[in-house]
């Protein structure tokens, strides 16, 4: 946009408005703009510049891979499709079943420190036990070890609530109910 001619002249003649290095300045830009032609513009009106430039250094993934998502207007890419293995495509039923193992073996602890009233140790253990929920949800696709698993969850709930009370009776009974059906859960799963 070109800057109008009378509100230079304007400007330059009243130096109460402006100082007199602000006026120069303005002049200068003024005189500038005024000589230099246009620029044609280095993309079609709709569609997004072409250039080797246009690639963000800030884009997250791999250049050299297709673009997932360019910012709107410029069209300069932000996000690149990964050339790394994806992370998650599906569960490793084995590992999950070799994690669920390993939990139940750390749970099977329990009856030892509900006997000795270990409260403390028994909370830590039950809120350590996310693996075995982890990999029971990996695991469990039929109606049946679902149950299983809910039998089994409620066993360790009534574990954890029977410790949270200092009720070494109440904690007992639960732990000895898991301890029966943490068993047909493992062979369901199998």
């Amino acid at each position: 946009r070109r800057f109008p001619v009378c509100m230079l002249l304007l400007t330059l003649s009243s130096p109460a408005l402006l100082p007199r290095r602000a006026a120069l300045d303005l002049a200068a830009s003024a005189g500038i703009t005024t000589l230099l032609p246009p620029l044609p513009a280095a993309a079609k009106a709709g569609t997004f510049a072409n250039m080797d430039g246009s690639k963000s250094s800030m884009a997250a993934g791999d250049a050299s891979n297709a673009c997932l998502f360019a910012q709107p207007g410029s069209g300069i890419c932000m996000v690149y499709e990964s050339s790394e293995p994806k992370l998650y495509s599906t569960p490793d039923q084995r590992a999950a079943l070799e994690k669920l193992r390993a939990a139940a073996e750390k749970l099977s602890g329990l009856g030892e420190l509900i006997a000795s009233s270990r409260w403390t140790a028994i909370s830590q253990l039950l809120g350590g036990s996310r693996d075995l929920r982890e990999a029971v949800g990996f695991l469990t696709d039929d109606d049946v070890s679902k149950k299983a698993a809910k039998k089994v969850f409620l066993d360790l709930d009534g574990v954890a609530l029977g410790a949270s009370k200092r009720d070494g009776k109440a904690a007992q009974l639960y732990f000895a109910s898991y301890s029966r059906d943490m068993p047909e859960l493992l062979k369901l799963l199998r």
